[in-house]
């Protein structure tokens, strides 16, 4: 193996399958531009630290998802027209990249931020018990100043390494439990509904109590299979459009 050039590459898991994450990552994080060639299978290798081949089964992986095209004689693109959707099955919802892909600006602001004990349906999802602490935080996500998403998530204080403020609050998930918790998430499980808003969320969404919306009740669990947040999400979708892209093998 070539000698690595950063920290990148950890052992734990299989070096393919980092690689894959790295990549994969860079593509929905907008680190290579949609009408530019990605980098050579001799770059990425050699910027990584990995054999050529380490790199042909990741973009392989890629090219069958549809997140990359590959061109005779030209070289490799980013699958513009499905990255334009605003979710993919099997991804975490970005809301903001969900609303920036909807053609409006997305904003967030955090509303609350608290410490309690958890509710019983709390401590069944997280696999917490009754005496322990959690972090409960709300935010309100707008497109171009019109709210249009609540998001309620609870974290068990334990796995938070540093003292938060309510200033913390406007980041995406996943960012936030890498730079506040050291982790990151693998899976989640989401069920939705469709529901009437109780009087608190059509007071911030600026709904009556007629208009339903789509609720997201999700568990996201880290790389050791953990439970590590439990979100309610109510989404207006008369605002804005949930398009998902389904893959197919």
């Amino acid at each position: 193996m070539k000698n690595q050039k950063n920290n990148l590459i950890n052992r734990p898991k299989p070096i393919s399958e980092q690689v894959l994450s790295i990549i994969r990552k860079r593509i929905y994080d907008g680190h290579y531009k949609h009408d530019k060639r990605m980098p050579s299978e001799n770059e990425l290798a050699q910027e990584l630290g990995v054999s050529r081949s380490t790199i042909r089964i990741a973009l392989t992986t890629l090219e069958t998802e549809m997140m990359i095209t590959r061109r005779q004689g030209d070289g490799t693109y980013i699958n513009e027209r499905l990255l334009n959707t605003t979710n993919n099955l099997g991804k975490i919802l970005d809301f903001n990249r969900h609303i920036e892909a909807s053609g409006y600006i997305p904003s967030v602001k955090a509303i609350y931020l608290n410490h309690k004990n958890p509710t019983p349906q709390e401590c069944e999802a997280l696999k917490i018990d009754p005496d322990s602490t959690i972090l409960n935080i709300g935010r309100l996500f707008f497109a171009d100043k019109y709210p249009v998403i609540l998001s309620h998530n609870t974290i068990p204080e334990i796995i938070l390494n540093t003292k938060l403020t309510i200033a913390d609050l406007n980041q995406s998930l996943p960012y936030f439990f890498r730079q506040y918790c050291n982790l990151e998430f693998t899976y989640g499980i989401t069920e939705l509904q469709s529901v009437l808003p109780d009087t608190e969320t059509q007071k911030l969404l600026e709904i009556d109590a007629h208009t339903p919306v789509m609720r997201f009740s999700e568990v996201f669990y880290s790389e050791d299979d953990q439970p590590v947040v439990y979100a309610t999400n109510y989404y207006n979708d008369k605002k804005i459009r949930l398009l998902v892209a389904r893959l197919f093998n």
